[in-house]
C-alpha cells in the first residue's frame, strides 16, 4: 500500500450539515459528521470493500482523522456580521 490519504467534503442528501470523508490508497475508510455541532463530531467507519478488516498504522489513521476535521473546521459556517450571536453580554 503506499498510503496516499485523501479528504473529500460534502453536503450528502441524508445530512443537514458538511460531512468529510477520509479516503486511504482510494477506499473510504470513515466519515466524519458534525451534525451535532463541531465541538461533537461523529466517526464512522465503513468496511473495505473487499470485506477484509482495516489495518492501518497508529499515526496514519490519526494522520487522516486529523486532516478530515481540519477540512471541516475550514469549510464551517460563519453566520453574517447581523447573525452573530452577542458575546460581549451587552
Amino acid at each position: 500500500m503506499s498510503n496516499v490519504l485523501r479528504i473529500d467534503a460534502l453536503v450528502p442528501p441524508d445530512h443537514e450539515d458538511m460531512v468529510a470523508e477520509g479516503y486511504i490508497d482510494g477506499e473510504c475508510l470513515v466519515i466524519i459528521s458534525q451534525e451535532q455541532g463541531f465541538e461533537s463530531l461523529d466517526v464512522e467507519f465503513l468496511p473495505r470493500s473487499d470485506g477484509k478488516p482495516w489495518r492501518v498504522k497508529y499515526d496514519l489513521l490519526m494522520e487522516l482523522l486529523k486532516k478530515c476535521r481540519e477540512r471541516l473546521w475550514e469549510l464551517r459556517r460563519i453566520p453574517p456580521e447581523d447573525k452573530k450571536p452577542d458575546v460581549t453580554g451587552s
